[in-house]
Protein backbone atom coordinates (compact mmCIF):
# COMPACT_ATOMS: atom_id res chain seq x y z
CA UNK A 1 0.00 0.00 0.00
CA UNK A 2 2.58 2.05 0.75
CA UNK A 3 4.44 1.77 -2.15
CA UNK A 4 0.88 2.57 -4.27
CA UNK A 5 0.85 6.04 -2.73
CA UNK A 6 4.59 6.17 -3.58
CA UNK A 7 4.07 5.87 -7.53
CA UNK A 8 1.57 8.67 -7.40
CA UNK A 9 3.33 10.72 -5.59
CA UNK A 10 6.34 10.96 -8.08
CA UNK A 11 4.31 11.41 -10.86
CA UNK A 12 2.84 14.68 -9.50
CA UNK A 13 6.43 15.13 -8.58
CA UNK A 14 7.62 14.77 -12.01
CA UNK A 15 4.63 16.88 -13.64
CA UNK A 16 5.78 19.80 -11.76
CA UNK A 17 9.10 19.78 -11.96
CA UNK A 18 8.33 19.64 -16.39
CA UNK A 19 5.83 22.23 -15.83
CA UNK A 20 9.00 24.51 -13.71
CA UNK A 21 11.17 23.85 -16.44
CA UNK A 22 8.37 25.06 -18.98
CA UNK A 23 8.05 28.41 -17.15
CA UNK A 24 11.44 28.74 -17.36
CA UNK A 25 11.64 27.97 -20.97
CA UNK A 26 9.21 30.13 -22.03
CA UNK A 27 10.78 33.46 -19.78
CA UNK A 28 13.92 32.59 -21.14
CA UNK A 29 12.42 33.09 -24.70
CA UNK A 30 10.62 35.81 -23.99
CA UNK A 31 13.37 37.98 -22.32
CA UNK A 32 15.51 36.56 -25.69
CA UNK A 33 12.87 37.72 -28.31
CA UNK A 34 12.68 40.90 -26.13
CA UNK A 35 16.52 41.89 -25.90
CA UNK A 36 16.11 41.11 -29.89
CA UNK A 37 13.37 43.80 -30.48
CA UNK A 38 15.64 46.03 -28.22
CA UNK A 39 18.87 45.91 -30.42
CA UNK A 40 16.79 46.49 -33.06
CA UNK A 41 15.30 50.34 -32.05
CA UNK A 42 19.23 50.80 -30.55
CA UNK A 43 20.45 50.29 -34.28
CA UNK A 44 17.86 52.32 -35.44
CA UNK A 45 18.48 55.19 -32.93
CA UNK A 46 22.22 55.06 -34.23
CA UNK A 47 21.42 54.66 -37.30
CA UNK A 48 19.30 57.86 -37.34
CA UNK A 49 21.75 59.80 -35.33
CA UNK A 50 24.88 59.38 -37.90
CA UNK A 51 22.17 59.91 -40.53
CA UNK A 52 21.10 63.63 -38.84
CA UNK A 53 25.02 63.92 -38.32
CA UNK A 54 26.08 63.38 -42.05
CA UNK A 55 23.14 65.95 -43.12
CA UNK A 56 24.29 68.52 -40.38
CA UNK A 57 27.69 68.44 -41.64
CA UNK A 58 26.20 68.55 -45.09
CA UNK A 59 24.48 71.85 -44.22
CA UNK A 60 27.26 74.06 -43.34
CA UNK A 61 29.31 73.53 -45.97
CA UNK A 62 26.05 74.71 -47.72
CA UNK A 63 24.12 78.22 -48.71
CA UNK A 64 21.07 78.95 -47.30
CA UNK A 65 18.48 80.69 -48.75
CA UNK A 66 15.30 80.99 -46.81
CA UNK A 67 12.60 83.55 -45.86
CA UNK A 68 10.86 83.67 -42.55
CA UNK A 69 8.58 80.94 -43.24
CA UNK A 70 9.89 77.52 -43.63
CA UNK A 71 10.95 76.55 -46.93
CA UNK A 72 12.05 73.11 -48.30
CA UNK A 73 15.48 73.26 -49.21
CA UNK A 74 16.10 69.43 -49.85
CA UNK A 75 14.86 65.84 -50.36
CA UNK A 76 17.29 62.86 -50.91
CA UNK A 77 17.54 59.29 -49.95
CA UNK A 78 20.74 58.23 -47.11
CA UNK A 79 20.82 55.14 -44.76
CA UNK A 80 17.71 54.01 -45.97
CA UNK A 81 15.71 57.09 -45.13
CA UNK A 82 13.78 59.57 -47.16
CA UNK A 83 14.67 62.79 -45.79
CA UNK A 84 13.16 66.15 -46.08
CA UNK A 85 15.04 69.55 -44.88
CA UNK A 86 13.30 72.85 -44.05
CA UNK A 87 15.09 76.24 -43.39
CA UNK A 88 13.58 79.17 -41.83
CA UNK A 89 15.12 82.58 -40.89
CA UNK A 90 15.13 83.81 -37.47
CA UNK A 91 16.61 86.75 -36.87
CA UNK A 92 19.69 88.96 -39.30
CA UNK A 93 22.04 91.36 -38.08
CA UNK A 94 25.26 93.14 -38.94
CA UNK A 95 28.01 92.79 -36.42
CA UNK A 96 28.47 96.24 -33.70
CA UNK A 97 30.52 98.51 -34.77
CA UNK A 98 31.62 101.31 -32.44
CA UNK A 99 31.68 104.98 -33.87
CA UNK A 100 33.17 108.29 -32.45
CA UNK A 101 30.59 111.40 -32.74
CA UNK A 102 32.25 114.50 -33.05
CA UNK A 103 31.85 115.52 -29.66
CA UNK A 104 34.15 112.59 -28.85
CA UNK A 105 31.40 110.30 -27.41
CA UNK A 106 32.13 106.46 -28.62
CA UNK A 107 28.41 105.25 -30.09
CA UNK A 108 27.63 101.56 -30.75
CA UNK A 109 25.45 100.26 -33.62
CA UNK A 110 24.70 97.29 -36.03
CA UNK A 111 25.68 98.62 -38.88
CA UNK A 112 29.20 97.02 -39.88
CA UNK A 113 29.62 94.89 -42.63
CA UNK A 114 29.60 91.46 -41.57
CA UNK A 115 25.93 89.95 -41.84
CA UNK A 116 24.93 87.30 -39.37
CA UNK A 117 22.03 85.48 -40.56
CA UNK A 118 20.48 82.53 -37.59
CA UNK A 119 18.54 79.71 -39.22
CA UNK A 120 15.89 77.17 -37.93
CA UNK A 121 16.55 73.88 -39.76
CA UNK A 122 14.30 70.91 -39.70
CA UNK A 123 14.90 67.19 -40.66
CA UNK A 124 12.45 65.00 -41.08
CA UNK A 125 13.51 61.31 -41.38
CA UNK A 126 10.81 59.01 -42.89
CA UNK A 127 11.29 55.10 -43.00
CA UNK A 128 7.59 53.13 -43.72
CA UNK A 129 5.71 53.93 -40.69
CA UNK A 130 8.43 55.33 -38.94
CA UNK A 131 8.75 59.40 -38.80
CA UNK A 132 10.60 61.15 -37.20
CA UNK A 133 11.64 65.58 -36.73
CA UNK A 134 14.74 66.96 -35.67
CA UNK A 135 15.12 70.83 -35.23
CA UNK A 136 18.36 72.19 -34.41
CA UNK A 137 19.74 75.92 -35.01
CA UNK A 138 22.60 76.81 -37.57
CA UNK A 139 24.48 80.51 -37.85
CA UNK A 140 25.32 81.90 -41.60
CA UNK A 141 27.86 84.75 -42.18
CA UNK A 142 27.72 86.84 -45.30
CA UNK A 143 30.44 89.66 -45.70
Amino acid sequence: MVLENNRGFVVIEVLISIFIVFLAIVTIVSSYKQNLQYNNKIKDYENMYFTVKSIVNLLDKTDINAGFKFKKIKIFKLNGFNIEIYAKKIKEQRNYVLNTTDLGNIVGSHSGNILYILYKIKIILKRENFTKNFYYYVTKVKK
